[in-house]
């Protein structure tokens, strides 16, 4: 049986905490936003794109040849099918089809993945439709130039209706630093079947103001959430955009210290309190808390961790110090139930640690289980020869009532 080592791309990479400005408190309870009369609105619901499908997910492999390559993954077969089968591509050059997807975006029945355009002359970011895994794309939906807008596309972010893509641009200068025009950001939109570009929503404009980082947080009904943060001010907050009306609301209640929040910012939101030992799930759209546990030990080194999925949640703390280090796992079920999750791997490099859950839904679980100690040959800066270990991550697939009763017995992932 193969090993497939596999290295993931973060699902939604969507943005982790930065710190932000002033307080939402004092925003208008309404601020209307003009859009031009050919800035169309979409129909149907609005919703955030993963790499999950149901039965698995799209991410980026090593193959056993040693080539990255993006993969579907399915969990009932435990199989890696990769979405290039020109044969004995190394995935390096233009021809291959998903030569610098770092993860495909499921949206229906059309995958999007997002890459980077490299040339003598432009830095761009793009976005492609893919289909049958065979055919390189013709042309990408969009490809923006950096050097020209100054704007750091969130294309690895994305929400869809029907019509629609929307991500967000931010300036080069949200850091805090001054550009040329200030450092604006703007949530757009990108017609799927025609790839015209539009502005939506000019953030900058809206409190707190100039230099605050953007993200889409969350999507629901006809309408997006975008959460801000700031490095001169330790807050975070959300304002509510209305696809179909166009007006956008701030979300005073939403506001929070961003120390607090776990990353990405998306929903449901992670709130982690080290004081009282708690970890509390805040769903964006509705505003509603879960407090998930407040068991966690407290003090000085620990931190903690916490992953939503389709069938639960897996929550962790850890303790860092000069005397010990240790991290313990816990699925957390929808009726509260939390049970420890004793299951470990071992390297060289890293020592014990648990295994790694990457996804949990229809009963099973895709997870990180092992290492493969693989030995590669270099040389050193004076031309000579040497060998060193590195060690490539082993994944397989487990139901998910075997690993809470402490099984072991995982399923190997293969490619087909």
């Amino acid at each position: 049986m193969k090993r497939i080592p596999l290295l993931l791309a973060s699902l939604l990479l969507l943005a982790g905490c930065t710190a932000p400005a002033q307080s939402t408190a004092s925003a208008p309870a309404e601020t209307a936003i003009t859009q031009a009369p050919a800035n169309p609105a979409g129909t149907g619901d609005v919703h955030i794109l993963t790499n999950r499908y149901d039965g698995g997910q799209y991410t980026t492999c090593i193959e056993p040849s040693g080539s990255y390559c993006v993969s579907k993954i399915d969990y009932a077969t435990a199989t890696a099918h990769s979405m290039c089968q020109i044969p004995d591509c190394q995935h390096t050059t233009s021809d291959c089809p998903v030569v610098s997807a770092g993860h495909l975006l499921v949206d229906g029945d059309t995958l999007w993945y997002p890459y980077i355009v490299h040339s003598d002359s432009e830095y761009a970011y793009a976005l492609v439709a893919y289909t049958d895994g065979v055919t390189p794309p013709a042309h990408p939906l969009f490809a923006v130039t950096h050097y020209q807008t100054d704007l750091v596309y969130s294309v690895n972010v994305l929400a869809a209706d029907e019509e629609f893509l929307y991500f967000v641009g931010n300036s080069n200068y949200a850091s805090g630093d001054t550009g040329p025009n200030g450092a604006e950001t703007y949530l757009f939109s990108a017609e799927k079947s025609t790839g015209l570009q539009a502005q939506r929503l000019r953030l900058d404009t809206l409190l707190p103001g100039q230099n605050a980082y953007w993200t889409l947080s969350a999507a629901d009904g006809r309408s997006l959430y975008l959460r801000y943060s700031l490095f001169s001010d330790n807050t975070s907050g959300v304002y509510r955009y209305d696809l179909d009306t166009r007006q956008c609301s701030p979300l005073p209640q939403l506001t929070c210290n961003a120390d607090a929040l776990g990353a990405p910012l998306c929903s449901p939101q992670v709130v982690y309190d080290l004081q009282q030992g708690s970890i509390t799930a805040v769903d964006v759209p509705t505003g509603q808390s879960t407090l998930l546990t407040d068991t966690f030990p407290t003090g000085d080194g620990y931190t903690y961790a916490a992953a939503s999925f389709r069938d639960g949640w897996v929550l962790s703390y850890s303790l860092w110090s000069e005397q010990d280090a240790f991290t313990h796992q816990f699925f957390r079920a929808p009726d509260g139930t939390l049970t420890e999750l004793p299951q470990q791997m071992y390297c060289d490099a890293r020592g014990t640690t648990p295994v790694n859950i990457l996804d949990i839904q229809n009963g099973l679980v895709f997870l990180q289980y092992a290492y493969d100690t693989v030995p590669v040959s270099s040389y050193d800066y004076e031309g000579n020869p040497y060998t060193y270990d590195t060690y490539l991550p082993v994944y397989g697939i487990i139901p998910l009532q075997e690993l809470l009763a402490g099984s072991q017995n995982y399923r190997e992932l293969t490619f087909d």
